[in-house]
């Protein structure tokens, strides 16, 4: 069968409602469509020559980048800023978010932010020229000024990837995946079981 995120449409029962109302006919239709002879074969060549010929990923939203890197275009249009929230939105969750960590200590309850990594900014290198711009994730750097502004415990996954890319033994993010790898799952996880060790929680200990 083929993998992916989607929901697959269920072979409709029949029934006299069901069929009056024509309900029965549009979920029957739904259900052929997807279970045609030779069907997930003939899907799978045609995304296959869509990305050999014409550096085309038929996934929602995903890109070919150089060397054949896939990246997700929000990822790339929050790298270069084009998708900044502007300071009132941003003024707003940030006042909610201290107020919320200011509750939650007087309740003696432990607030912490993580702020996820990129693979634009950590494969910064192979997105398509035509893609590139001026600009800086702005979204990302006015979050982390404002939380560290505001005191809020913060764990930056974003920044942290990126230092240790040249030093890590395994890629953090794979080439044709959209997210952070395994060893990447790995990495944060443990990092962050740390940081939770070193306040004062009881946290597994994670063996790789």
């Amino acid at each position: 069968p083929l993998n992916g995120s989607y929901s697959e449409n269920k072979k409709p029962g029949f029934s006299v409602q069901n069929w009056f109302d024509e309900s029965f006919q549009q979920k029957a239709e739904l259900w052929l469509n997807e279970n045609f002879g030779f069907r997930n074969f003939y899907v799978r060549l045609d995304h296959q020559l869509s990305f050999w010929l014409f550096k085309k990923a038929h996934s929602n939203g995903v890109i070919v980048g150089k060397k054949n890197y896939l990246f997700e275009k929000f990822y790339i249009d929050a790298l270069y800023g084009r998708d900044f929230s502007g300071i009132m939105k941003w003024e707003e969750k940030i006042g909610k978010l201290s107020a919320l960590s200011d509750t939650l200590q007087k309740l003696n309850k432990s607030f912490l932010i993580c702020i996820a990594p990129s693979k634009a900014a950590y494969y910064s290198d192979y997105i398509p020229n035509y893609l590139k711009s001026e600009g800086k994730p702005y979204n990302y750097l006015y979050l982390k000024k404002r939380l560290q502004e505001e005191h809020i415990p913060l764990v930056d996954f974003y920044a942290w990837f990126n230092s240790i890319k040249a030093e890590s033994p395994y890629p953090l993010f794979p080439k044709t995946g959209i997210h952070w790898s395994e060893y990447g799952q790995y990495r944060a996880g443990d990092s962050l079981f740390q940081y939770l060790n070193h306040q004062g929680y009881k946290m597994p200990r994670l063996k790789l």
